[in-house]
């Protein structure tokens, strides 16, 4: 997974662990700022909901992963970034499920090996298709951070988003980039799914 979405919690030792840790807690389960979010929480809900029943008062699923896909990217999206179109880029759930099925098969790594046995790529750096899937995460989470930074500077008296609250916790500021570990989260959270248990986790 390094390979595709760089240095995350995961891939951290000891003390950096910590703070991470630390950081994490204060963003995801502080109940203030948790509060605050609730609304714009309820907004996301009532709107899957009435995509789900389609006007029809009932809620029909044809496709409950891609129902399931899509609320994620929109809670995320709208929680960390103001990006509730989130779940709209065609390119996120595609992108996602390749770095899935890649990170949860053993046939990639055994591939990796040989490659590297055969001095095709060298230890530690990206094959081919992990490079075309890193610049396509690259991508999408350029995509969040300018729509947090339009949200920032359409409504400046607005309350911080998580990612901002999380980058002037690891050393950013209240404005321009964001840190380099919010960054790492960016990309670690780019797809959603596989933190969305994490969120109610951290709500409740």
């Amino acid at each position: 997974m390094d390979r595709i979405i760089g240095k995350t919690l995961f891939t951290y030792e000891g003390a950096e662990v910590h703070l991470q840790r630390t950081a994490y807690s204060k963003v995801f389960s502080n109940a203030k700022g948790n509060s605050a979010a609730f609304a714009s929480v309820a907004k996301v809900v009532s709107s899957h909901l009435d995509r789900l029943m389609n006007n029809t008062g009932h809620v029909k699923l044809d496709d409950l992963k891609h129902a399931t896909d899509s609320f994620a990217l929109e809670l995320w999206g709208d929680y960390l970034y103001s990006n509730p179109s989130y779940y709209l880029n065609e390119r996120v759930i595609p992108v996602s499920d390749q770095i899935i099925d890649m990170c949860g098969s053993p046939w990639p790594a055994v591939r990796y090996n040989l490659l590297a046995l055969a001095r095709l790529v060298r230890p530690g750096k990206p094959m081919a298709s992990e490079r075309v899937l890193h610049c396509q995460v690259a991508s999408i989470v350029k995509q969040n951070i300018a729509a947090l930074e339009r949200h920032e500077r359409d409504h400046p008296d607005a309350a911080p988003r998580a990612i901002r609250r999380l980058s002037m916790l690891t050393g950013g500021g209240a404005s321009g980039p964001i840190s380099n570990f919010a960054t790492e989260f960016a990309h670690l959270n780019f797809f959603g799914k596989p933190t969305l248990d994490t969120f109610f986790t951290c709500s409740s």
